[in-house]
């Protein structure tokens, strides 16, 4: 019901612009993000095990991570799926534009290694996250808005 508050803002904004007219529509939920990987578990796979599990292993079972950080010291697996949400066409004298709110949950796998290239932490964060879009006659302006994620290890 919150993703619905900024239509009635919206809506409220228009009538003091006056001429301007929003058109609501409902989002279904859309599935992973075309650039999202799609193998991101909500746990630490049991392939990957601390102090036994290799760098290599790990590239083998899950692939080249999305970020490699610190001479590929860790790799981090991420995802967005997009769950549905609300938008509304703008209508305005002069011209338009299209808003979209949309919930997004992100995984985010996080492996640290050792010296020797073996598997020495794991994180797992999960986030239910909010995707705001927004196309006016200039440029699209996206934002992803995520509270703090609830991490283990």
């Amino acid at each position: 019901m919150k993703q619905g508050r900024w239509v009635l803002v919206l809506g409220f904004a228009c009538g003091l612009l006056g001429g301007c007219v929003p058109i609501p529509y409902p989002i279904p939920p859309l599935g992973y993000e075309s650039y999202s990987r799609h193998n991101v578990p909500g746990e630490v796979p049991s392939t990957v095990i601390k102090g036994q599990t290799s760098r290599e292993d790990v590239l083998f079972a899950l692939g080249e991570p999305d970020t490699a950080r610190g001479s590929d010291s860790e790799f981090i697996y991420e995802s967005e799926f997009r769950q549905g949400g609300i938008g509304a066409v703008v209508l305005f004298p002069g011209g338009g534009g299209l808003l979209q709110g949309q919930g997004v949950r992100v995984r985010r796998l996080g492996i640290h290694f050792d010296g020797a290239g073996i598997v020495e932490a794991t994180r797992i964060e999960i986030s239910s996250c909010k995707k705001t879009y927004a196309e006016t006659m200039t440029r699209p302006i996206t934002s992803l808005q995520c509270p703090p994620s609830n991490a283990s290890q």
